[in-house]
């Protein structure tokens, strides 16, 4: 007999040789729909994949390992058609001059489209003839999800109250309380249409029923279009303290519709803006002058939207998992969440990130801030509860044995990570 290593080592090898041989099948796959599409053939041939089956059936010496064999094969088969499907979907994809397709490449690929009015193209980017789970909330008009409701082999919804509160773990039991008692399995999805809190909270059941299902974000706030439905992040509240019962789990896609903002309040679109503007501040001079001079920002909101997505890109594929640039994105965030929670529901998330950033930058980066403030009408600074703020800090997931990790702009662009103790926080406050 085998020494194990030695096998397991032989495995190995033999892996490799496959995974260069999947990806040649998979290229030739491609030559075969490009063919298929010129001639105007089906995708599907079952006479075609019948033959197949039977003649490498035939070249199987270990009858033994026959039924395996056959049933490799029709995976392999369906995994081909899959791919076929993907890229006649992609072919079909209405060319606008107002779409674009972002390709974010972390742990797991996947794409997210921004346009205006693609939602009701949805059946052309997604791939949902199964169950599918719809998260939303009841301020969301019931018109964005008629193309869901069409392409879905059977749909089923979960509507949530609007508000940070609703990021519970009585929502969170409820939805995977739904998905199993209508039998969802590792083949459907979870889609999450509605603004941060949906995308989490969705996120966050899709990551953990089954150790994972196929999970799509459909943005309609600005917050999430430009920050939390880019870079896996889902999580729940606890305890009073914000997403401290979570993961990382990226989307299968992102479908943003940039029309889907025509119905958010002023308010709430300014709000988000502020997380738009953070991270301008921290990397792109030229967005944080078009935020802060455009006299008509609604005009070029497009523009913030994908220059934000790309800055968030460039950060999550160099740093997913938060251990290093992605703590910059933090910025604002750790006075901000306090702020946050001690003037919930008063206060937005977008307003409280602003005011954080106030107590994390130099005199200097404060007037371009106040300025933000300023034309977008956002709450003014006030004095602090320092008490209640630092009792909210030291639940923060950033703080470890009195200390965190502080970001701290020094000038637009020029950012540090300073790891500091709760009583240099306190006395900054």
């Amino acid at each position: 007999m085998k020494d194990i290593k030695e096998t397991r080592e032989r495995i190995n090898e033999i892996d490799k040789k496959m995974v260069k041989l999947f990806e040649e099948r998979m290229a030739e796959a491609k030559e075969v729909f490009l063919y298929k599409r010129e001639n105007n053939l089906p995708i599907f041939d079952k006479e075609r994949e019948d033959e197949v089956l039977s003649r490498n059936s035939e070249l199987i010496e270990n009858k033994e390992y026959l039924k395996y064999y056959e049933e490799f094969m029709e995976n392999l088969m369906n995994t081909s058609k899959k791919y076929q499907e993907e890229l006649k979907r992609i072919d079909e994809t209405p060319r606008s001059s107002s779409l674009k397709i972002i390709h974010v490449n972390t742990d797991k690929e996947y794409d997210i489209l921004v346009g205006k009015n693609i939602l009701k193209n949805f059946d052309k980017f997604t791939h949902i003839n199964r169950k599918v789970l719809l998260v939303t909330d009841e301020n969301i008009p019931r018109k964005y999800a008629k193309s869901i409701e069409k392409e879905s082999k059977e749909l089923f919804y979960y509507v949530i109250k609007p508000g940070e509160k609703s990021k519970n773990i009585d929502n969170y039991k409820a939805i995977l309380e739904l998905m199993t008692n209508n039998h969802f399995s590792r083949k459907d999805v979870v889609i999450a249409l509605g603004g941060g809190v949906v995308g989490d909270l969705a996120g966050f059941a899709a990551s953990t029923y089954m150790r994972g299902i196929d999970f799509y974000n459909i943005p309609t706030s600005l917050l999430a279009m430009v920050d939390s439905s880019i870079g896996g992040k889902c999580a729940i509240d606890f305890l009073g303290i914000k997403n401290i019962v979570g993961s990382f789990y990226q989307p299968n896609k992102v479908i943003i519709d940039i029309d889907t903002l025509k119905t958010l309040p002023k308010r709430e679109l300014y709000a988000g803006l502020a997380e738009a503007f953070k991270m301008a501040l921290c990397f792109d001079k030229e967005l944080a002058a078009l935020i802060l001079r455009d006299p008509n920002i609604i005009d070029n909101i497009d523009k913030v939207i994908v220059s934000s997505i790309n800055i968030k890109k460039r950060v999550v594929e160099e740093d997913t998992y938060e251990s290093g640039l992605r703590k910059v994105l933090n910025y604002g965030h750790t006075v901000g969440h306090a702020i946050e929670a001690i003037e919930s529901p008063k206060i937005l998330h977008g307003e409280a990130v602003a005011l954080g950033m106030l107590y994390a930058s130099s005199k200097e980066v404060c007037k371009l801030i106040n300025l933000f403030i300023a034309k977008y009408s956002l709450p003014k600074p006030k004095e602090l509860d320092k008490q209640k703020i630092m009792e909210f800090i030291r639940h923060d997931k950033k703080s470890s044995q009195d200390r965190i990790d502080f970001i701290y702009l020094n000038s637009a662009t020029n950012f540090e990570i300073k790891n500091i103790t709760l009583k240099e926080l306190e006395d900054r406050l």
